[in-house]
């Protein structure tokens, strides 16, 4: 399966990773005020990032300036990239306390390229915890370790508003 999500909660997802990082440089950028996940950001200020072809990686864009993401359960985000994906889901998991789960309660270990792979998938072990991915293999690795690790990736994902959640 491939999914492709959509800007706002590509940005969003870079966004909260970037916060996560970097709190103390932090930059607020003007956003309305809302009562929750409610409130979803306008469209027309965020032009889609260039598609991203099925097997190709991951493409990060620069934004319009001035584009504001609304407030996500009292926290603020800001833009920081557009991001274009075309991957296949190769685990889940989903998250249901700490702060960081009021905000991106699930994440996706995403794969691109030769992790898409079924007979490569099929000689793997993958596992989500803490926040992150993990990649088993028997004696062998299906692909080289670089390789792997530069064609997957565990995102944060930052549901668009409650209905998306």
């Amino acid at each position: 399966m491939q999914i492709r999500l959509g800007p706002l909660a590509l940005l969003a997802v870079v966004a909260f990773v970037w916060w996560l990082l970097t709190p103390s440089q932090r930059a607020v950028a003007p956003v309305a005020a809302s009562a929750g996940r409610s409130v979803v950001a306008d469209a027309s200020r965020c032009p889609l990032p260039p598609i991203v072809e099925a097997g190709e990686a991951p493409l990060q864009s620069a934004i319009q300036p001035g584009i504001a993401l609304p407030d996500v359960d009292g926290a603020r985000l800001t833009s920081l990239a557009g991001f274009s994906v075309r991957a296949r889901v190769l685990s889940r998991e989903r998250y249901h306390f700490g702060r960081e789960a009021d905000y991106s309660p699930l994440d996706l270990a995403l794969g691109w390229g030769r992790m898409q792979d079924a007979a490569v998938l099929s000689k793997l072990r993958i596992s989500q915890g803490g926040r992150w991915y993990h990649l088993r293999w028997s004696s062998e690795p299906p692909l080289p370790a670089g390789e792997m690790l530069e064609s997957s990736s565990n995102m944060h994902m930052v549901p668009a508003d409650d209905a998306i959640a």
